[in-house]
């Protein structure tokens, strides 16, 4: 998500262009993403971190419980679970600020453009149509814009207000494991919406989720 938070930010508000972002640092992002999700899942490895989890593999210790002092941990370390929370929350953290002020950046970048664009147009104000005023361009972007954002506010952070609410109910658990993974789907969704919106405009009466078949 940051790295397509990122993409989007460089091609619309410093003015990239797509080959130029991939020839400078699309495969390098590539490489730090498999190279850092490698590295740093592979520490718990070394000290038996990796310990199941209400039916998930996940860096805890073993007995789940054994971290209050009064049982003895089999597997695993409190103190290794302890620094990999904190390294979630913190890189969650950086994300969440991230994504957020970069959309409000693409924002605000196509908005201005809509107005310098209308400024320096020759037909006086009368002559313009309520949607050539109310900046069409700009209200495209935000509402995609939004829509990338909430999927990241969905999946991530909703689970991981749930996952560290203590005594936490387990059936949110359970919804709190299922929008983490979906993450993505959402965004293939926000990705392939600007066709589905065109086959529902050559097609009208033809419902959003049917356009998502054709």
């Amino acid at each position: 998500e940051v790295a397509l938070s990122l993409q989007m930010l460089l091609l619309v508000t410093f003015g990239w262009t797509s080959n130029q972002f991939e020839r400078q640092l699309e495969r390098k992002l590539h490489f730090l993403i498999a190279t850092s999700t490698v590295l740093v899942s592979s520490i718990p490895l070394f000290f038996g971190g990796y310990n199941p989890r209400c039916g998930t593999c996940d860096v805890a210790p073993m007995p789940l419980g054994c971290d209050d002092h009064t049982t003895e941990c089999v597997r695993g370390d409190p103190i290794t679970n302890n620094i990999f929370i904190y390294i979630f929350r913190g890189a969650l953290s950086i994300a969440t600020l991230f994504c957020t002020g970069a959309m409000i950046s693409i924002y605000r970048t196509v908005y201005r453009q809509e107005k310098k664009m209308a400024a320096y147009r020759f037909r006086g104000a009368q002559e313009q149509t309520n949607e050539e005023i109310n900046y069409p361009e700009s209200k495209r972007i935000r509402k995609t814009m939004l829509f990338y954002t909430s999927s990241f506010y969905i999946c991530w952070i909703i689970p991981m207000i749930i996952w560290l609410t203590p005594h936490s109910v387990p059936y949110l658990e359970i919804i709190a494991d299922i929008l983490f993974s979906l993450m993505g789907f959402f965004n293939m969704l926000v990705f392939i919406q600007p066709k589905c919106l065109r086959y529902q405009k050559d097609h009208p009466g033809t419902n959003i989720l049917t356009c998502y078949f054709f």
